[in-house]
């Protein structure tokens, strides 16, 4: 087992928010919290979110477990093992030991800062001191600029523009369809498959699902690719018969199929 599931088997002992019959801790920003194990684990406090007073989220960076006991100087020198940890006051009261408290570095900053990113985007536009409405509209421009490629079907700068996007706003949902068409249209089926998968995860979506499930067709999965137009047909009955006519073309392909074997 590698060291970072220990730590992480260890850190999360107490799942998020768990309520326990402990006192619970108290912290703050940029406390730095050690536990003995099998080796010294450490872990600072990077931000707190009190949006339930009485169950705080803490989020903190883990560093890589030591064979001594780690001093508030020693810290500086750790290196980030795990760089996005949410705890609850329950995990710290769980054998973990306030040291100190020092400064949170950008470097400590910067997968929590990710995470908001990725999950709440209005809260990394504040923490970030940005505003959402200039960074959307900055996306949009790579997203238009990467579509009018696209259509002159210079494919590679236009993925190059449609990650840019992506890049400034992890949620926009059409740049990731168009990723997932360009690489389907190039015969990159898996890669497609993957880029569908990733809208899906965004917002579950008729159009992702059903050229997911084509793809799969393609690389002859065809019994994947059913499984998933049979589900378009119960999850989205606006579009069932989009979905069930190529149901019905799969059922002609496996029937062949089952012909030839024989």
């Amino acid at each position: 087992m590698s060291q970072v599931f220990k730590v992480l088997g260890s850190v999360f002992a107490a799942v998020l928010l768990l309520k326990s019959g402990h006192s619970l801790a108290r912290g703050t920003a940029g406390d730095v919290y050690i536990k003995q194990d099998t080796q010294w684990q450490a872990l600072k406090l990077v931000s707190i979110d009190s949006d339930v007073p009485a169950e705080p989220t803490y989020h903190a960076v883990m560093y890589t477990p030591s064979e001594s006991k780690p001093t508030l100087q020693d810290i500086k020198n750790l290196t980030i093992e795990l760089r996005h940890a949410p705890l609850s006051q329950a995990v710290l009261s769980e054998g973990w030991r306030r040291l100190g408290n020092q400064e949170v570095t950008e470097l400590e900053r910067a997968g929590y800062v990710d995470y908001l990113k990725h999950n709440d985007f209005n809260k990394y536009a504040d923490v970030t001191g940005q505003k959402v409405d200039e960074l959307i509209a900055s996306a949009n421009a790579k997203y238009r600029e990467a579509y009018a490629l696209s259509e002159q079907k210079q494919f590679s700068q236009a993925l190059d523009l449609y990650h840019e996007a992506l890049d400034i706003f992890p949620m926009f949902i059409e740049a990731v369809d168009n990723i997932a068409f360009i690489l389907m249209d190039h015969g990159q089926f898996q890669d497609a498959i993957n880029a569908f998968d990733h809208s899906l995860a965004i917002s579950p979506g008729a159009t992702a699902l059903y050229y997911k499930a084509q793809c799969y067709a393609e690389i002859r999965e065809y019994q994947t690719a059913m499984d998933l137009f049979q589900q378009g047909m119960t999850q989205f009955p606006e579009k069932k018969a989009a979905f069930e006519e190529m149901v019905n073309k799969l059922h002609q392909v496996l029937e062949s199929n089952r012909g030839t074997a024989q």
